[in-house]
């Protein structure tokens, strides 16, 4: 399916100043030091502040009702690869939301006159009878 784009080239810079980063403890295995490090990381990025286009945030509304995206990685063990996890998320979805697809146009399906079926089934059970007689 072919997509037309809206300049989806987003910048660190646009997203960061809005976003809160919110930090706790990661479940799964780490050992002893999931107990004791905040490594989950939560990003809470608020559409309307941004320094998106309004072209670019009416978009994002549509798809956002609320006005906020979230994500949360707590993909590795280490607090910074998790942001920068996060943040490469965040900008994913964003460039998502903005992709306008394509109209889809309709196509129409071959009309086949009652006649037409049968002919056609006649021909399908003639080619299957010679198919077996012939042992294919």
């Amino acid at each position: 399916m072919e997509s037309i784009q809206l300049n989806t080239m987003i910048s660190r810079e646009q997203i960061e100043p809005t976003t809160t980063k919110l930090f706790s403890r990661s479940s799964g295995a780490g050992g002893q030091n999931v107990n004791k490090v905040n490594t989950k990381v939560q990003l809470h990025f608020e559409i309307a502040p941004s320094g998106l286009s309004e072209i670019q945030k009416r978009r994002l509304f549509r798809k956002y009702p609320d006005g906020i995206i979230r994500i949360e990685c707590q993909e590795t063990r280490s607090q910074a690869r998790n942001v920068h996890r996060a943040f490469e998320l965040l900008e994913e979805r964003i460039e998502r939301a903005l992709v306008v697809k394509k109209a889809r146009q309709k196509k129409r399906a071959p009309h086949l006159t009652k006649g037409g079926k049968l002919r056609k089934m006649m021909k399908d059970k003639l080619k299957k009878f010679r198919n077996r007689k012939l042992n294919i």
